[in-house]
């Protein structure tokens, strides 16, 4: 298992993100953070996966929750795997 430094300071920033309903942003920044790729495939990385997220909200005025909702759960099941159950929980509950 990986091991990170995650201090309180860059969880209390990311669950300010969320207060401020950046939430696609704050899972930009988590996947940048964490530099995580589904199964390790260079080009399969999470950081590109919300952008483009992001952009596809953009161009249509809406959000697309669904996906949303399985990219996250995707991302921080990677982020569990990486590096363990417990910072995979202190970084959802930011969300």
């Amino acid at each position: 298992m990986k091991h990170i430094r995650l201090t309180q300071e860059t969880l209390d920033h990311w669950a300010e993100m969320t207060n401020r309903n950046d939430h696609i942003e704050v899972r930009i920044e988590i996947a940048e953070f964490f530099k995580i790729r589904h199964d390790d495939e260079k080009w399969l990385d999470y950081a590109s996966a919300w952008k483009q997220y992001k952009e596809v909200c953009e161009a249509s005025s809406r959000e697309a929750l669904t996906a949303s909702c399985i990219l996250c759960r995707a991302m921080i099941s990677e982020i569990a795997r990486k590096y363990g159950e417990d910072v995979a929980e202190k970084v959802s509950e930011c969300l």
